[in-house]
């Protein structure tokens, strides 16, 4: 169990939520389910695909539809729960 302290607004824990993610290679029909936490980012992410793929983070993407459309996600932003991994093969 996780004790909070009680802080003032917009200065929250960020959140342990176990979550899993699902990461599509682009140009085949693997996909990789993931656990992670719900504060978990991008960066993060590219990451452990880069140790364990041994390349650099440099050449990873990862993109996620928003609509109508796509989008490439920031290291600093927290990962999706669907997304697509360019630059991988």
């Amino acid at each position: 169990m996780v004790n909070y302290k009680i802080l003032g607004p917009g200065i929250q824990p960020a959140s342990l939520t176990p979550v899993q993610t699902e990461l599509r290679i682009q140009g085949s029909d693997e996909v990789l389910v993931v656990p992670v936490i719900t504060s978990t980012k991008v960066l993060e992410i590219k990451e452990l695909l880069a140790y364990k793929l041994g390349i650099e983070t440099d050449g990873i993407k990862i993109v996620t539809k928003m609509g109508c459309s796509f989008r490439t996600q920031a290291d600093h932003e927290e990962v999706r729960r669907k997304v697509t991994v360019q630059g991988i093969k």
